[in-house]
């Protein structure tokens, strides 16, 4: 399905590092990025779907290579604590009662943060889950 995405704050990524303040998007059939350019000089069409991107940043998705889905469970339950005291007091001796089904539960909460704020690819570090079933949990919702 082509898609048009027109005037956005874009950022390309390309070689040139090019910027297009009210650039466009054309992702094609393929769902790849056919062309990008400046305001004005969109093509016309046709588009089985056009989006209005003003007041947006399009820009690649992003990748994130050091995640601990699991970590998502214990935001905000620390404010101020120093990260060695977190870790040894909060964060070790918690994990070690969660379950597979919490892990599952941690695992989609990442993903769908992650999507939400544009991250398309990750890497789950974890060091805590080393039971298959645990494993599997936390891989499954990332499928």
């Amino acid at each position: 399905m082509s898609k048009l995405i027109e005037n956005g704050y874009v950022v390309t990524m390309n070689a040139g590092r090019e910027v297009f303040d009210g650039g466009y998007v054309v992702v094609g059939d393929d769902g790849r990025i056919a062309a990008v350019g400046p305001a004005g000089s969109a093509p016309t069409g046709p588009f089985e779907d056009r989006l209005d991107a003003k007041g947006m940043i399009v820009l690649p998705g992003l990748i994130n290579l050091h995640q601990h889905h699991w970590y998502n469970l214990f935001k905000g339950l620390a404010p101020g604590m120093l990260l060695e005291e977190w870790v040894s007091g909060l964060l070790l001796p918690c994990a070690a009662e969660l379950s597979a089904g919490d892990l599952r539960a941690s695992a989609y909460l990442s993903a769908l943060e992650m999507v939400r704020t544009g991250t398309t690819c990750c890497l789950n570090h974890s060091v805590t889950t080393t039971m298959e079933e645990e494993v599997a949990a936390t891989v499954e919702p990332m499928a």
